[in-house]
């Protein structure tokens, strides 16, 4: 996925529009992309303009605004214990930010989610989520946010594992 940040409502139009025309033009498919922009209306507006030029825009392409995005985080620390703590992370001032990280080379077996934890905490990475599917690319992979063991997502076989999401510091 790609988190979108462009001041600015031109470049940031033109910004999108670019990423999913050079994926329509290499026939790609587009990655997922997450816009925050200023205001709701501008939101509903991109949306729209963007499903009008591009039919698959929608599974592709969120569009929010930065108050809509912060009440799915406020929602999100309420129903994910610790999230609130990792979220006041992510915002500090200390530049750490959330990424989808495809592992390069998958592990040798099968892994479980604390593995996978253990794993990127050696590499100063705190994971969140795995997902899983067929490969980094493909669009119906599902997400598992810090799954339980009894939940789909703790063990990972690696074939299916098509990427985590982890808070990285900047480089």
């Amino acid at each position: 996925g790609v988190h979108l940040h462009v001041a600015g409502r031109i470049p940031k139009s033109a910004a999108v529009f670019e990423i999913l025309a050079l994926s329509a033009l290499h026939g790609r498919t587009p990655p997922r992309l997450l816009v925050e922009v200023s205001e709701a209306e501008l939101a509903h507006r991109l949306a729209a303009d963007l499903g009008r030029r591009f039919w698959d825009a929608p599974g592709h392409v969120e569009v929010h605004a930065y108050d809509e995005l912060r009440s799915l985080f406020l929602f999100q620390s309420v129903v994910v214990p610790g999230f609130d703590a990792l979220y006041t992370t992510m915002l500090s001032s200390r530049g750490r930010r959330l990424r989808r990280l495809v592992p390069s080379p998958p592990p040798a077996g099968p892994v479980t989610f604390p593995d996978l934890v253990r794993a990127a905490s050696a590499r100063s990475l705190r994971l969140l989520a795995v997902e899983v599917g067929d490969g980094p690319h493909d669009p119906d992979a599902r997400l598992f946010v810090a799954p339980r063991p009894d939940e789909e997502g703790y063990r990972v076989v690696p074939s299916k594992l098509a990427a985590v999401w982890a808070v990285v510091s900047p480089s």
